[in-house]
């Protein structure tokens, strides 16, 4: 079956309460419904209220806003266009985005970003789940100090911090600003991006993207 809109037949207000019930406790998971016929949020989680995140219900600039501003014209462009096949009624995959964020502290926060649309109460939807997981950076940090853990793509070795990089590579951030949100040296970084060039068999980064892509490791 082709990927389309979920054809459920939930009451919008029931699952507005289903989200609210599971997310209660759970400051990390930021959830939130995008009306595409009004082009508004209709509904966002108290997790986008409370502690360090901030967000207006009433267009996705004021998130995009908050986007590091080397990731956001990629991430922009993504969320932009899933919405624009929605609209036309057009079949999408869910999205899922990994990026950065700062928050009302302004602390860099690490985020996966899923988008998925959904049909409710005869109205059609985008729902978004935003989970905070820049604790993790500790693990990796850990493992990466250690020599790394292994992920195997297709006969393709990379370790966390590989991804991690790779990631923001192609989010479109340069190795300097790499550094910056990953907190580590700009030969640190130099040296990931040659490994995995080495490792993918490729001569610069837009094959190495590519190359990626294809394998679904970004």
């Amino acid at each position: 079956m082709s990927p389309t809109l979920s054809q459920e037949r939930v009451d919008l207000d029931q699952l507005i309460s289903r989200i609210q019930s599971v997310t209660a406790k759970d400051t990390r998971l930021m959830v939130n419904l995008f009306d595409l016929e009004k082009q508004e949020f209709c509904f966002a989680n108290s997790a986008f209220a409370k502690g360090p995140y901030f967000f207006k219900e009433s267009s996705w600039n004021s998130w995009f806003d908050h986007i590091v501003k080397q990731e956001m014209p990629m991430i922009k462009q993504k969320v932009n266009a899933l919405i624009q096949r929605y609209v036309a009624n057009k079949t999408a995959h869910p999205l899922v985005l990994h990026y950065h964020i700062y928050d009302t502290a302004h602390q860099m926060k690490w985020l996966q970003h899923t988008l998925q649309g959904v049909r409710t109460s005869g109205r059609r939807f985008i729902c978004s789940y935003l989970y905070d997981f820049s604790n993790l950076k500790q693990i990796q940090n850990f493992l990466d100090e250690k020599g790394g853990v292994l992920l195997k793509h297709d006969e393709i070795a990379i370790s966390c911090r590989e991804q991690e990089v790779l990631q923001l590579v192609a989010n479109g951030l340069s190795s300097k600003e790499i550094s910056q949100a990953l907190f580590i040296s700009d030969h640190t970084v130099h040296s990931h991006r040659k490994n995995l060039m080495d490792k993918f068999q490729v001569h610069n980064t837009a094959q190495l993207i590519q190359k990626a892509a294809k394998q679904n490791i970004i």
